[in-house]
């Protein structure tokens, strides 16, 4: 058996272009109809959609994504379905923005975002800036719910299952009675246990999609 300690290593470094890559990067960046009604547009790429048609132009950038994975494509479908005008919304963990912009434009009074990473900031005013969209939002960089003081009508969160069950410990703090919650980026392997950890502080499964190995969870917030 070989000792590791005999052996010899040679280590290669080369530096990234960053502008190669990046133009790389946005050529599998296409545009993406979600829903009938919600299309996500590369903010480069010029796009004249119908008058049904709502148009989120973004330019995510390599840190957030496209906003076209089945977890955030399950959440705007759930979004779509479940937000009422004029709802304050909250999105943790709102990367790029997309869930807030798709918000927004479906006819959210405010949208709020909050993230751990300090670049969501200027990448999510970006966004706005890009769908012409100057106020009424606003975001803040931390950690889940921490510090955040107001109520919303509607929730969302796109993050690993794990997270979201250490925010289940601390979401009812931003919720109102009978406040929309939705929650993505849970695997269906785990979605039972999920539930039964939801129940337990009075969120109530209203609603549900499945995408390939993923479901997306709609629930009604009953104060207990």
């Amino acid at each position: 058996e070989q000792n590791l300690n005999e052996c010899i290593f040679d280590i290669y470094v080369n530096e990234l272009d960053t502008d190669s890559y990046k133009d790389e990067w946005k050529k599998s960046f296409n545009t993406t109809k979600i829903t009938e009604n919600i299309v996500i547009n590369p903010s480069w790429n010029t796009y004249n959609g119908s008058d049904n048609e709502i148009v989120i132009n973004i330019d995510p950038s390599m840190a957030f994504g496209t906003g076209t994975h089945g977890t955030t494509s399950l959440c705007i479908e759930l979004i779509e379905k479940h937000i009422k005008k004029d709802d304050n919304m909250l999105d943790i963990g709102c990367g790029s923005g997309i869930l807030m912009l798709v918000s927004k434009k479906l006819g959210a009074k405010t949208v709020t975002g909050i993230d751990i990473d300090k670049n969501c900031y200027n990448v999510v005013c970006d966004n706005f800036k890009k769908n012409n969209i100057n106020s009424e939002y606003n975001i803040l960089i931390g950690n889940l719910v921490d510090n955040i003081k107001e109520k919303y009508d509607l929730v969302v969160s796109n993050i690993l299952v794990d997270v979201l069950e250490k925010l289940l410990s601390d979401i009812q703090k931003v919720l109102k009675n009978d406040s929309i919650v939705i929650f993505s980026g849970i695997l269906k392997e785990k979605e039972e246990k999920f539930l039964e950890k939801a129940s337990k502080i009075g969120l109530n499964l209203l609603d549900k999609s499945y995408k390939n190995e993923w479901v997306c969870l709609v629930f009604k917030y009953e104060v207990k």
